[in-house]
């Protein structure tokens, strides 16, 4: 009678088995095994699918995959690993590196705004806690079609809400140079070694050139209804 082959089980299966009868020592193993019989089984490999696709192959390099469990007679299994900049998605290589040529990322390239969001950005502008533009602005870009118009700000907007925005500006430092002047080095060194985070904060603030905002402000205001957004590249 011709010898009954081995049994071949699917990568894992065996390992499932194990998780299900729980832990068991030698002894008992060997018991069962006399008791129930049977012939000892192989468990397939895990299979390796190759990429295809030789494009993907960029950064990539082959490492010697070491078996645990098996004495090492022979080289282990080479298997092809992911550069440091890609990744696998779904089972598809993909790289984190942005396209060269994206115009999003080129500062020199001006980008046209779509009308549509053109237009709602207007009117959201022309509301009344923000006072960016005004009604006759937002009449301006609705029924600018073809070209978009210059990007003027709401006169009113630059003489009443930067004054506020300014004065808000200039307190916080006022109050940040009062509680920590810039020429008591032990205060600030102190600060420095109990709250390193708070202190690189009002360290910031406490140096903004406040005067020089003040300066850049009063000559926007001087001609406030020339005041517009210009796209620096």
């Amino acid at each position: 009678m011709a010898d009954k082959p081995k049994a071949i089980y699917e990568p894992g299966e065996l390992g499932k088995v194990r998780e299900k009868l729980g832990p068991i020592d030698m002894m008992e193993a060997k018991r069962m095994a006399q008791i129930l019989g049977g012939e000892v089984g192989t468990e397939k490999a895990a299979e390796i699918k190759p990429i295809r696709n030789a494009s993907h192959l960029r950064g990539r390099k082959t490492v010697e995959m070491a078996v645990p469990g098996r004495k090492r007679k022979r080289s282990g299994r080479f298997v092809e690993v992911a550069g440091e900049d890609e990744y696998l998605l779904g089972g598809k290589p993909f790289s984190l590196k942005t396209k060269e040529n994206d115009p999003s990322d080129n500062p020199s390239i001006m980008l046209r705004t779509p009308y549509i969001e053109r237009v709602k950005m207007d009117r959201y502008a022309a509301q009344f806690e923000y006072e960016i533009k005004n009604s006759v602005q937002v009449l301006i870009s609705v029924f600018s079609f073809v070209h978009e118009p210059v990007d003027y700000i709401n006169p009113r907007f630059v003489t009443r809400r930067m004054n506020v925005y300014y004065t808000k500006i200039e307190q916080l430092v006022t109050s940040t140079r009062g509680l920590f002047p810039r020429n008591n080095a032990r205060r600030s060194e102190r600060l420095k070694k109990t709250a390193p985070f708070v202190f690189a904060v009002l360290d910031t603030i406490r140096y903004w050139n406040i005067e020089r905002i003040g300066t850049d402000l009063a000559n926007i205001q001087s001609h406030p209804r020339s005041v517009r957004v210009i796209r620096i590249c």
